[in-house]
Protein backbone atom coordinates (compact mmCIF):
# COMPACT_ATOMS: atom_id res chain seq x y z
CA UNK A 1 0.00 0.00 0.00
CA UNK A 2 2.72 2.39 1.00
CA UNK A 3 4.24 1.65 -2.48
CA UNK A 4 1.01 2.54 -4.20
CA UNK A 5 0.40 6.22 -2.03
CA UNK A 6 3.99 6.58 -3.14
CA UNK A 7 3.97 5.68 -7.16
CA UNK A 8 0.93 7.78 -6.62
CA UNK A 9 2.75 10.85 -5.04
CA UNK A 10 5.30 10.24 -8.05
CA UNK A 11 2.99 10.40 -10.47
CA UNK A 12 0.93 13.49 -8.83
CA UNK A 13 4.26 15.62 -8.82
CA UNK A 14 5.17 14.77 -12.05
CA UNK A 15 2.03 15.76 -13.70
CA UNK A 16 1.71 18.87 -11.78
CA UNK A 17 4.88 20.06 -13.16
CA UNK A 18 4.20 19.10 -17.05
CA UNK A 19 0.96 21.27 -16.50
CA UNK A 20 3.51 24.16 -15.15
CA UNK A 21 6.02 24.00 -17.53
CA UNK A 22 3.08 23.50 -20.68
CA UNK A 23 3.67 26.45 -23.03
CA UNK A 24 -0.03 28.04 -24.24
CA UNK A 25 -0.52 28.37 -27.77
CA UNK A 26 -1.16 32.30 -28.17
CA UNK A 27 -4.00 33.78 -30.22
CA UNK A 28 -2.80 35.40 -33.60
CA UNK A 29 -1.69 39.11 -33.07
CA UNK A 30 -3.50 41.66 -36.28
CA UNK A 31 -0.26 43.98 -36.45
CA UNK A 32 -0.52 46.92 -39.30
CA UNK A 33 1.75 47.54 -42.11
CA UNK A 34 3.69 50.60 -42.38
CA UNK A 35 0.93 51.57 -44.99
CA UNK A 36 -1.28 51.40 -42.66
CA UNK A 37 -0.50 53.17 -39.86
CA UNK A 38 -2.30 56.65 -39.71
CA UNK A 39 -0.10 59.81 -39.91
CA UNK A 40 0.69 61.57 -36.44
CA UNK A 41 -1.85 64.67 -36.05
CA UNK A 42 0.25 68.41 -36.65
CA UNK A 43 2.13 68.99 -33.65
CA UNK A 44 2.12 65.84 -31.97
CA UNK A 45 5.68 64.18 -31.32
CA UNK A 46 5.82 60.62 -30.09
CA UNK A 47 9.26 59.64 -27.77
CA UNK A 48 9.89 56.36 -26.87
CA UNK A 49 11.87 56.13 -23.46
CA UNK A 50 13.60 52.49 -22.49
CA UNK A 51 15.05 51.22 -19.06
CA UNK A 52 17.59 47.85 -19.48
CA UNK A 53 17.56 45.97 -16.01
CA UNK A 54 20.81 47.22 -15.06
CA UNK A 55 22.78 49.39 -12.81
CA UNK A 56 25.89 48.92 -15.65
CA UNK A 57 24.24 48.96 -19.28
CA UNK A 58 26.37 48.23 -22.17
CA UNK A 59 25.20 49.72 -25.28
CA UNK A 60 26.89 46.40 -27.04
CA UNK A 61 24.98 43.98 -25.02
CA UNK A 62 21.68 45.72 -23.65
CA UNK A 63 19.72 43.61 -21.36
CA UNK A 64 16.12 43.38 -20.85
CA UNK A 65 14.01 46.41 -21.62
CA UNK A 66 11.86 46.44 -18.58
CA UNK A 67 10.86 50.27 -17.99
CA UNK A 68 8.92 51.16 -21.32
CA UNK A 69 7.07 54.71 -21.08
CA UNK A 70 5.88 57.00 -24.78
CA UNK A 71 5.87 60.62 -24.10
CA UNK A 72 3.69 61.92 -26.22
CA UNK A 73 4.11 66.24 -26.65
CA UNK A 74 0.79 67.66 -28.10
CA UNK A 75 2.05 71.54 -29.14
CA UNK A 76 -1.11 72.30 -30.43
CA UNK A 77 -3.41 71.01 -27.30
CA UNK A 78 -0.59 71.90 -24.98
CA UNK A 79 -0.27 68.72 -23.04
CA UNK A 80 1.84 65.74 -22.60
CA UNK A 81 0.93 62.06 -22.07
CA UNK A 82 2.58 59.35 -20.26
CA UNK A 83 1.77 55.37 -21.47
CA UNK A 84 3.43 53.05 -20.18
CA UNK A 85 3.52 49.49 -20.96
CA UNK A 86 3.80 46.00 -19.03
CA UNK A 87 6.99 44.24 -20.08
CA UNK A 88 5.56 40.97 -20.26
CA UNK A 89 3.23 42.09 -23.28
CA UNK A 90 3.54 39.31 -26.25
CA UNK A 91 4.13 40.55 -29.32
CA UNK A 92 4.64 39.05 -32.89
CA UNK A 93 8.34 38.46 -33.83
CA UNK A 94 8.49 41.08 -36.92
CA UNK A 95 11.14 38.79 -39.50
CA UNK A 96 10.15 35.42 -38.22
CA UNK A 97 7.45 33.08 -37.05
CA UNK A 98 6.29 32.77 -33.36
CA UNK A 99 6.11 35.49 -30.55
CA UNK A 100 8.08 37.12 -27.70
CA UNK A 101 7.71 38.68 -24.84
CA UNK A 102 7.95 42.89 -25.05
CA UNK A 103 11.20 43.80 -23.02
CA UNK A 104 12.52 40.34 -23.93
CA UNK A 105 12.89 40.98 -27.53
CA UNK A 106 16.01 42.77 -27.79
CA UNK A 107 18.08 40.83 -25.50
CA UNK A 108 17.04 38.01 -27.75
CA UNK A 109 17.66 39.45 -30.86
CA UNK A 110 21.14 40.95 -30.43
CA UNK A 111 21.08 43.18 -27.37
CA UNK A 112 22.30 46.26 -29.46
CA UNK A 113 21.06 49.43 -31.54
CA UNK A 114 19.63 47.40 -34.29
CA UNK A 115 17.33 45.09 -31.98
CA UNK A 116 16.10 48.50 -30.23
CA UNK A 117 15.32 49.76 -33.54
CA UNK A 118 13.67 46.89 -34.50
CA UNK A 119 11.47 46.94 -31.03
CA UNK A 120 10.85 50.55 -32.15
CA UNK A 121 9.10 48.95 -35.30
CA UNK A 122 7.23 46.00 -32.81
CA UNK A 123 5.34 49.59 -30.70
CA UNK A 124 4.50 51.16 -34.64
CA UNK A 125 3.17 48.18 -36.21
CA UNK A 126 1.14 46.60 -32.85
CA UNK A 127 -0.26 50.57 -31.44
CA UNK A 128 -0.67 51.92 -34.67
CA UNK A 129 1.18 54.88 -34.04
CA UNK A 130 4.59 56.78 -35.27
CA UNK A 131 7.76 57.33 -32.63
CA UNK A 132 9.53 60.15 -33.41
CA UNK A 133 12.68 59.08 -31.51
CA UNK A 134 13.67 56.64 -28.58
CA UNK A 135 16.57 56.89 -25.94
CA UNK A 136 17.68 53.89 -23.91
CA UNK A 137 19.07 54.30 -20.52
CA UNK A 138 20.29 52.38 -17.41
CA UNK A 139 19.04 52.37 -13.58
CA UNK A 140 22.37 54.77 -13.28
CA UNK A 141 21.38 56.70 -15.77
CA UNK A 142 17.95 57.77 -14.51
CA UNK A 143 19.57 58.13 -10.81
CA UNK A 144 21.54 60.68 -12.26
CA UNK A 145 19.06 62.51 -14.25
CA UNK A 146 16.96 62.71 -11.46
CA UNK A 147 19.94 63.81 -9.01
CA UNK A 148 20.75 66.47 -11.97
CA UNK A 149 16.84 67.79 -11.68
CA UNK A 150 17.22 68.08 -7.92
CA UNK A 151 15.60 65.01 -6.59
CA UNK A 152 11.57 64.60 -7.15
CA UNK A 153 8.76 64.79 -4.55
CA UNK A 154 7.01 61.23 -4.52
CA UNK A 155 4.09 60.14 -2.24
CA UNK A 156 4.38 56.88 -1.09
CA UNK A 157 2.26 54.34 1.11
CA UNK A 158 3.29 52.50 4.20
CA UNK A 159 4.11 49.59 2.67
CA UNK A 160 5.85 51.32 0.10
CA UNK A 161 7.96 52.92 3.03
CA UNK A 162 8.39 49.93 4.73
CA UNK A 163 9.79 48.25 1.90
CA UNK A 164 12.67 50.97 1.03
CA UNK A 165 13.99 50.85 4.67
CA UNK A 166 13.90 47.22 4.13
CA UNK A 167 16.82 47.12 1.34
CA UNK A 168 19.83 46.95 2.33
CA UNK A 169 21.62 49.41 0.71
CA UNK A 170 18.88 52.24 2.22
CA UNK A 171 20.44 55.00 4.27
CA UNK A 172 18.66 58.34 5.98
CA UNK A 173 20.35 60.46 3.14
CA UNK A 174 17.73 58.60 0.42
CA UNK A 175 14.61 60.81 2.00
CA UNK A 176 13.76 64.57 3.53
CA UNK A 177 12.76 64.14 5.73
CA UNK A 178 14.01 61.06 6.30
CA UNK A 179 11.60 57.96 6.19
CA UNK A 180 10.09 56.29 9.77
CA UNK A 181 11.00 52.83 11.17
CA UNK A 182 7.14 52.43 10.66
CA UNK A 183 4.00 54.08 9.20
CA UNK A 184 5.90 56.02 6.33
CA UNK A 185 3.55 56.64 3.68
CA UNK A 186 3.66 59.91 3.55
CA UNK A 187 5.23 62.87 0.57
CA UNK A 188 9.22 62.73 0.74
CA UNK A 189 11.83 64.35 -1.44
CA UNK A 190 13.80 61.66 -2.91
CA UNK A 191 16.86 61.52 -4.35
CA UNK A 192 17.97 59.75 -7.76
CA UNK A 193 18.99 56.44 -6.26
CA UNK A 194 15.99 56.05 -4.07
CA UNK A 195 13.49 57.15 -6.79
CA UNK A 196 14.97 54.13 -9.01
CA UNK A 197 14.38 51.96 -6.44
CA UNK A 198 10.77 53.12 -5.94
CA UNK A 199 9.64 52.43 -9.26
CA UNK A 200 11.52 48.71 -9.14
CA UNK A 201 9.41 47.60 -6.11
CA UNK A 202 7.22 44.47 -6.80
CA UNK A 203 4.68 43.81 -4.32
CA UNK A 204 1.19 41.63 -4.62
CA UNK A 205 -0.15 44.56 -2.66
CA UNK A 206 -3.07 46.26 -4.27
CA UNK A 207 -2.51 50.28 -4.24
CA UNK A 208 -4.86 52.33 -6.83
CA UNK A 209 -6.45 49.20 -7.91
CA UNK A 210 -3.09 47.91 -9.31
CA UNK A 211 -0.04 45.44 -7.86
CA UNK A 212 2.83 43.47 -9.27
CA UNK A 213 4.07 45.18 -12.45
CA UNK A 214 0.75 46.65 -13.02
CA UNK A 215 1.69 49.23 -9.91
CA UNK A 216 5.26 49.08 -11.04
CA UNK A 217 4.40 50.85 -14.18
CA UNK A 218 2.24 53.55 -12.30
CA UNK A 219 5.12 53.72 -9.97
CA UNK A 220 7.44 54.79 -13.27
CA UNK A 221 4.84 56.98 -14.52
CA UNK A 222 4.33 58.90 -11.36
CA UNK A 223 7.72 59.77 -10.92
CA UNK A 224 8.58 61.23 -14.21
CA UNK A 225 5.06 62.85 -13.69
CA UNK A 226 6.60 64.40 -10.36
CA UNK A 227 9.67 65.20 -12.42
CA UNK A 228 7.82 67.11 -14.97
CA UNK A 229 5.61 69.14 -12.42
CA UNK A 230 9.03 70.14 -10.53
CA UNK A 231 10.18 71.74 -13.51
CA UNK A 232 7.52 74.09 -14.41
CA UNK A 233 9.64 77.42 -13.49
CA UNK A 234 13.14 75.95 -14.87
CA UNK A 235 14.91 78.26 -16.74
CA UNK A 236 16.02 77.84 -20.06
CA UNK A 237 20.13 77.85 -18.83
CA UNK A 238 18.87 75.15 -16.35
CA UNK A 239 17.15 73.42 -19.09
CA UNK A 240 20.04 73.24 -21.46
CA UNK A 241 22.25 71.70 -18.61
CA UNK A 242 19.57 69.39 -18.11
CA UNK A 243 20.09 68.61 -21.89
CA UNK A 244 23.16 67.82 -21.08
CA UNK A 245 22.57 65.41 -18.43
CA UNK A 246 20.22 63.45 -20.73
CA UNK A 247 23.28 63.28 -23.12
CA UNK A 248 25.82 62.34 -20.52
CA UNK A 249 23.44 59.23 -19.16
CA UNK A 250 22.18 57.62 -22.90
CA UNK A 251 23.06 54.10 -23.41
CA UNK A 252 21.56 54.05 -27.05
CA UNK A 253 19.03 56.67 -29.01
CA UNK A 254 18.75 57.67 -32.71
CA UNK A 255 18.29 61.58 -31.75
CA UNK A 256 21.19 63.49 -33.27
CA UNK A 257 22.16 67.12 -31.64
CA UNK A 258 19.29 69.55 -33.69
CA UNK A 259 16.89 66.39 -32.65
CA UNK A 260 17.69 66.83 -29.04
CA UNK A 261 17.69 70.95 -29.51
CA UNK A 262 14.03 70.52 -31.01
CA UNK A 263 12.92 67.98 -28.03
CA UNK A 264 14.56 70.62 -25.62
CA UNK A 265 12.80 73.42 -26.82
CA UNK A 266 9.07 71.37 -27.03
CA UNK A 267 9.49 70.18 -23.73
CA UNK A 268 10.26 73.71 -22.28
CA UNK A 269 7.21 75.29 -24.02
CA UNK A 270 5.40 72.89 -22.83
CA UNK A 271 6.42 73.40 -19.31
CA UNK A 272 3.91 73.68 -16.60
CA UNK A 273 1.60 71.88 -19.53
CA UNK A 274 -1.23 68.91 -17.99
CA UNK A 275 -0.16 65.48 -17.63
CA UNK A 276 -2.26 62.54 -18.74
CA UNK A 277 -1.40 58.93 -17.90
CA UNK A 278 -2.68 55.77 -18.77
CA UNK A 279 -1.54 51.96 -19.30
CA UNK A 280 -1.38 49.18 -21.94
CA UNK A 281 -3.25 46.96 -21.88
CA UNK A 282 -6.23 48.68 -21.03
CA UNK A 283 -8.57 46.81 -18.11
CA UNK A 284 -10.52 43.95 -19.09
CA UNK A 285 -8.89 43.41 -22.60
CA UNK A 286 -5.78 41.09 -21.26
CA UNK A 287 -5.23 37.90 -19.71
CA UNK A 288 -1.93 36.04 -18.62
CA UNK A 289 -0.84 33.02 -20.25
CA UNK A 290 2.22 31.09 -19.81
CA UNK A 291 4.77 31.28 -22.86
CA UNK A 292 8.19 30.10 -21.63
CA UNK A 293 7.42 32.66 -18.36
CA UNK A 294 4.40 34.40 -17.78
CA UNK A 295 3.02 36.46 -20.21
CA UNK A 296 0.15 39.03 -21.06
CA UNK A 297 -1.98 38.31 -24.54
CA UNK A 298 -4.00 40.94 -25.51
CA UNK A 299 -6.29 42.56 -27.32
CA UNK A 300 -4.25 44.78 -29.52
CA UNK A 301 -7.27 46.68 -32.14
CA UNK A 302 -9.16 47.48 -28.77
CA UNK A 303 -5.57 48.81 -27.17
CA UNK A 304 -4.61 50.37 -30.24
CA UNK A 305 -8.08 52.70 -30.57
CA UNK A 306 -8.06 53.48 -26.75
CA UNK A 307 -4.59 54.42 -27.72
CA UNK A 308 -5.74 56.86 -29.99
CA UNK A 309 -7.96 58.17 -28.04
CA UNK A 310 -6.40 58.70 -25.26
CA UNK A 311 -3.54 60.66 -27.48
CA UNK A 312 -5.24 62.33 -30.07
CA UNK A 313 -8.84 62.68 -29.04
CA UNK A 314 -10.08 66.51 -29.41
CA UNK A 315 -13.16 68.06 -30.04
CA UNK A 316 -14.20 72.33 -30.50
CA UNK A 317 -15.24 74.16 -28.43
CA UNK A 318 -17.58 77.09 -28.91
CA UNK A 319 -17.35 80.60 -27.99
CA UNK A 320 -20.20 80.32 -25.54
CA UNK A 321 -17.77 77.91 -23.93
CA UNK A 322 -20.11 74.42 -24.63
CA UNK A 323 -18.20 71.93 -26.10
CA UNK A 324 -19.87 71.22 -29.38
CA UNK A 325 -19.69 66.81 -29.51
CA UNK A 326 -19.58 65.94 -33.43
CA UNK A 327 -18.27 68.44 -34.80
CA UNK A 328 -14.78 68.39 -36.32
CA UNK A 329 -12.15 70.74 -37.87
CA UNK A 330 -12.50 70.75 -41.65
CA UNK A 331 -9.96 68.73 -43.33
CA UNK A 332 -7.57 71.86 -44.20
CA UNK A 333 -7.22 72.36 -40.33
CA UNK A 334 -8.37 75.58 -40.46
CA UNK A 335 -10.69 75.82 -37.34
CA UNK A 336 -13.73 78.42 -37.91
CA UNK A 337 -13.52 81.92 -36.78
CA UNK A 338 -15.91 81.53 -34.19
CA UNK A 339 -14.61 78.29 -32.46
CA UNK A 340 -11.30 77.39 -31.21
CA UNK A 341 -9.63 73.90 -30.03
CA UNK A 342 -9.15 73.81 -26.29
CA UNK A 343 -8.24 70.86 -23.95
CA UNK A 344 -10.23 69.83 -21.12
CA UNK A 345 -7.92 71.46 -18.65
CA UNK A 346 -9.43 74.44 -19.77
CA UNK A 347 -13.00 73.40 -20.35
CA UNK A 348 -12.98 72.00 -16.73
CA UNK A 349 -10.35 74.33 -15.41
CA UNK A 350 -8.69 71.35 -13.90
CA UNK A 351 -5.61 72.29 -12.07
CA UNK A 352 -2.11 71.04 -14.07
CA UNK A 353 -0.73 68.62 -11.71
CA UNK A 354 -0.92 65.82 -13.71
CA UNK A 355 -3.39 63.34 -11.46
CA UNK A 356 -5.40 61.14 -12.78
CA UNK A 357 -8.68 63.18 -12.76
CA UNK A 358 -6.68 64.73 -16.11
CA UNK A 359 -6.36 61.52 -17.83
CA UNK A 360 -10.13 60.68 -17.01
CA UNK A 361 -11.39 63.95 -18.60
CA UNK A 362 -9.49 63.22 -21.88
CA UNK A 363 -11.00 59.62 -21.73
CA UNK A 364 -14.23 60.91 -21.33
CA UNK A 365 -14.08 63.55 -24.00
CA UNK A 366 -12.78 61.27 -26.43
CA UNK A 367 -15.76 59.15 -26.08
CA UNK A 368 -17.92 61.50 -25.78
CA UNK A 369 -16.97 62.79 -29.17
CA UNK A 370 -17.18 59.15 -30.64
CA UNK A 371 -20.16 58.62 -29.22
CA UNK A 372 -21.57 61.64 -31.24
CA UNK A 373 -20.56 60.42 -34.34
CA UNK A 374 -20.84 56.49 -34.01
CA UNK A 375 -24.12 54.69 -32.93
CA UNK A 376 -22.61 52.62 -30.52
CA UNK A 377 -25.92 51.16 -29.22
CA UNK A 378 -25.53 48.89 -32.04
CA UNK A 379 -22.24 47.41 -31.20
CA UNK A 380 -22.04 44.03 -31.01
CA UNK A 381 -19.50 43.97 -27.89
CA UNK A 382 -17.43 46.39 -25.55
CA UNK A 383 -16.08 49.29 -27.35
CA UNK A 384 -12.72 50.12 -26.77
CA UNK A 385 -13.23 53.62 -25.93
CA UNK A 386 -15.50 52.99 -23.33
CA UNK A 387 -13.17 50.64 -21.60
CA UNK A 388 -10.57 53.27 -21.63
CA UNK A 389 -12.90 55.80 -20.25
CA UNK A 390 -13.64 53.55 -17.44
CA UNK A 391 -9.95 52.46 -16.71
CA UNK A 392 -9.49 56.04 -15.83
CA UNK A 393 -12.40 56.23 -14.06
CA UNK A 394 -11.08 53.64 -11.84
CA UNK A 395 -7.66 55.11 -11.46
CA UNK A 396 -9.36 58.56 -10.47
CA UNK A 397 -11.32 56.94 -7.65
CA UNK A 398 -8.70 54.99 -6.72
CA UNK A 399 -6.37 58.09 -6.51
CA UNK A 400 -8.92 59.85 -4.54
CA UNK A 401 -9.49 56.95 -2.63
CA UNK A 402 -5.72 57.07 -1.21
CA UNK A 403 -5.98 60.97 -0.99
CA UNK A 404 -8.27 60.34 1.92
CA UNK A 405 -6.54 57.56 3.41
CA UNK A 406 -3.57 59.66 3.61
CA UNK A 407 -5.20 62.88 4.72
CA UNK A 408 -6.08 60.87 7.79
CA UNK A 409 -2.29 59.49 8.70
CA UNK A 410 -0.75 62.82 7.33
CA UNK A 411 2.13 64.06 8.56
CA UNK A 412 1.77 67.52 7.04
CA UNK A 413 -1.93 67.96 8.00
CA UNK A 414 -1.98 71.43 6.71
CA UNK A 415 -0.49 70.48 3.35
CA UNK A 416 -3.15 67.74 2.82
CA UNK A 417 -6.44 69.88 4.26
CA UNK A 418 -5.31 72.41 1.36
CA UNK A 419 -5.30 69.87 -1.12
CA UNK A 420 -8.95 68.71 0.22
CA UNK A 421 -10.87 70.88 -1.55
CA UNK A 422 -9.55 70.49 -4.84
CA UNK A 423 -9.58 66.45 -4.38
CA UNK A 424 -13.76 67.06 -3.60
CA UNK A 425 -13.71 69.41 -6.54
CA UNK A 426 -12.60 66.74 -8.80
CA UNK A 427 -14.73 64.59 -7.35
CA UNK A 428 -17.60 66.26 -7.80
CA UNK A 429 -16.79 67.13 -11.39
CA UNK A 430 -16.11 63.47 -12.59
CA UNK A 431 -19.62 62.74 -11.16
CA UNK A 432 -20.93 65.29 -13.68
CA UNK A 433 -19.26 63.80 -16.47
CA UNK A 434 -20.40 60.22 -15.73
CA UNK A 435 -23.58 61.27 -15.40
CA UNK A 436 -23.84 62.10 -18.74
CA UNK A 437 -23.46 58.88 -19.76
CA UNK A 438 -27.08 58.62 -18.72
CA UNK A 439 -27.97 60.88 -22.01
CA UNK A 440 -26.07 58.40 -24.47
CA UNK A 441 -27.25 54.86 -26.02
CA UNK A 442 -24.97 52.73 -24.80
CA UNK A 443 -24.52 48.84 -26.24
CA UNK A 444 -25.76 46.35 -23.47
CA UNK A 445 -21.69 45.46 -23.38
CA UNK A 446 -20.64 49.12 -22.42
CA UNK A 447 -23.33 49.14 -19.92
CA UNK A 448 -22.48 45.90 -18.42
CA UNK A 449 -18.91 46.12 -18.69
CA UNK A 450 -19.36 49.26 -16.28
CA UNK A 451 -21.22 47.88 -13.35
CA UNK A 452 -18.40 45.28 -13.73
CA UNK A 453 -16.22 48.00 -13.24
CA UNK A 454 -17.80 49.60 -10.22
CA UNK A 455 -18.01 46.39 -8.36
CA UNK A 456 -14.09 46.25 -9.45
CA UNK A 457 -13.54 49.30 -7.62
CA UNK A 458 -15.59 48.25 -4.50
CA UNK A 459 -13.77 45.17 -4.49
CA UNK A 460 -10.18 46.98 -5.12
CA UNK A 461 -10.86 49.21 -2.68
CA UNK A 462 -11.73 46.48 0.15
CA UNK A 463 -8.46 44.91 -1.08
CA UNK A 464 -6.43 48.20 -0.07
CA UNK A 465 -4.00 47.16 3.49
CA UNK A 466 -4.46 49.61 6.13
CA UNK A 467 -1.40 51.56 6.66
CA UNK A 468 1.45 49.78 8.07
CA UNK A 469 0.63 46.66 6.29
CA UNK A 470 2.58 45.29 3.04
Amino acid sequence: MKRLLSALMVLCVLAGCASASAIATPRAIPVLSPEEIPDTPHGIHNYLLLCVDSWAGNPDNLGNTDGMILVTADEDMGKISLTSFIRDLLVKNPEKSGFNRLSRYVINNGGNKAAVEKLVGIYESHFGLHIDHYIVVDWTMIQNIIDAAGGVDITITDGEATRLRSKTAYTASWTEPVLPSKNGGGTYHFKGHAAVIFMRIRSSTVVNGEANDFRRTSRARQVLSSLASSLRDITYDRALELLDAVVENTLVTDMSAADLFEALQIAYDLKGAPIDEMRIPIQGTFEEIDYGGSAQQIDYPKNREALHAFLYGTFIVRDDGEPELGETAPEDGELPEDAQAESLHDLYEVPEDGSAFAGFLSAFNAFALRAAQTDYSEADGLTPEFSALMEQYRLFLAEYDQFTRELETSKTPLLMMSRQKEMDERYALAGQAMDRLDQMDLCPADEAFYLETLESILDNAAAVPAYGED
